[in-house]
């Protein structure tokens, strides 16, 4: 992506006057504090047009400030840290290259973003099952499959799993071998692999990294939606090992850094469980139903316009799912009705709960006993609704239990019929 000659310009001129006061903290990290008048650098980039919704899209808001503060962060990873260090100038520690020349090499790396990933999230063995229909590998669409780390794949893939990039410098980088018996994946097992293009930090939620996560979200509801996977709390110890980030260097990917899973997610990733046979014991049959729910998956997750609004209330619908609290799980089922439902000219009208009930009740009824059972249990459930969020309630009761259970089911016939009339 590039940037006119007056806005590198202008840049340029910023980061030679203000970068000399970045001091480090610790012998290791870049004091923000220290980076203040760099703050609104942002300001010099342009206002509106497609290069800075990139940017954005890409990092935060402040998308050069971001780069500019992980770039020369990465230098001091392999620094030690030490507790009564006073702060130093950046340049004291890291006294080449010079100001100038560290000022422009930042403006190029910025201009030659994205850049590219393949993220790694381990997923638990249930699911080596799937992958009976499959030669070692499950794929919904380019950049998202599920594989078997074998010694194949490994080779195939130019993925280096024992070895990790160090940063001298602003310029350099050179690998480093791990212990012999250190791996930063584990052969044999299952991971969910996302492919993708952007930008990463190591102590920061990127647009990127946070896309990645909502796309894991977005499989686990329409798999939930679709019945090809099931919710099963198993109050396990197993809980996932997080994200696993590589990026292409010189045509092979390297370890690059480690990211915790968001706690929802990371709490609930291994109560995700594969359904064996859900069609029934027919072998056929079975690999013909996931065949097609694998690739109807892929291409509502490939980025069609038409798909975003299937996409968040499944991302809804996984969390109303997977959480331990049940009010804020009632919350998040309304929602996926809401988005799913909602027509803010006609709940003007009629009001959100009556339009929402009706339109429940016809959309998944099979007879007119069932959709009499749905309009009454509807408005129970959003009674039930009201009183978490205008009068506070505090709990539920039995009853309200089985009417949260109602509800999820109302949100995943709702998910699924949703998504056959979509026809992507």
């Amino acid at each position: 992506m590039k940037l006119h000659k007056e806005c590198k310009k202008r840049l340029l001129e910023e980061l030679t006057e203000y970068l000399p006061e970045i001091t480090v903290s610790n012998n290791k990290y870049v004091n923000y504090k220290s980076t203040y008048n760099l703050d609104d650098i942002d300001r010099i980039l342009p206002v509106k047009g497609e290069v800075i919704k990139e940017y954005q899209n890409m990092i935060d808001e402040t998308p050069f400030y971001t780069f500019l503060i992980e770039e020369m962060q990465r230098p001091l990873k392999n620094y030690e840290y030490k507790l009564d260090e006073k702060d130093k100038k950046y340049f004291e520690l890291l006294p080449e290259p010079n100001l100038e020349t560290l000022s422009n090499k930042l403006i190029d790396d910025f201009e030659k973003l994205p850049r590219d990933y393949k993220l790694f999230i381990k997923i638990p063995d249930c699911f080596h099952t799937l992958l009976k229909y499959y030669d070692k590998e499950i794929i919904f669409n380019d950049n998202l499959r599920i594989i078997e780390l074998t010694d194949d794949f490994i080779i195939n893939t130019k993925l280096d799993t024992t070895s990790k990039v160090i940063t001298e410098g602003i310029f350099k980088f050179r690998f480093a071998d791990l212990q012999e018996d250190h791996n930063y994946l584990e052969k044999d097992k299952l991971y969910l692999e996302i492919t993708t293009k952007g930008y990463n930090c190591d102590y920061y939620f990127t647009e990127t990294l946070s896309d990645s996560i909502n796309t894991i979200k977005y499989l686990y509801g329409l798999g939930l939606a679709r019945s090809l996977f099931r919710y099963n709390s198993n109050y396990s110890s197993n809980k996932s090992d997080g994200i696993k980030t590589f990026s292409k260097i010189d045509g092979n990917w390297i370890y690059d850094s480690y990211h915790n899973l968001p706690d929802d997610l990371k709490e609930c990733i291994y109560d995700i469980e594969f359904v064996n046979n859900p069609i029934g014991p027919n072998e056929n049959i079975n690999k013909d139903f996931l065949t097609y729910n694998v690739q109807l998956i892929g291409k509502l997750l490939s980025g069609l316009p038409k798909t975003q609004k299937i996409l968040e209330a499944s991302k809804w619908f996984f969390e109303g799912m997977s959480g331990n609290n049940e009010l804020l799980s009632f919350i998040q089922n309304t929602v996926v009705l809401e988005i799913l439902l909602g027509d803010k000219s006609k709940s003007d009208i009629i009001g959100i709960g009556e339009l929402l009930r009706n339109r429940c009740a016809y959309l998944i009824s099979e007879n007119d006993e069932e959709r009499q059972n749905i309009l009454k249990d509807f408005n129970e459930i959003y009674e039930i609704r009201s009183q978490i969020v205008h009068r506070g309630k505090s709990k539920l009761n039995n009853n309200e239990r089985r009417l949260l259970t109602r509800l999820r089911y109302f949100c995943s016939r709702v998910l699924f019929k949703e998504i056959n009339y979509l026809k992507v």
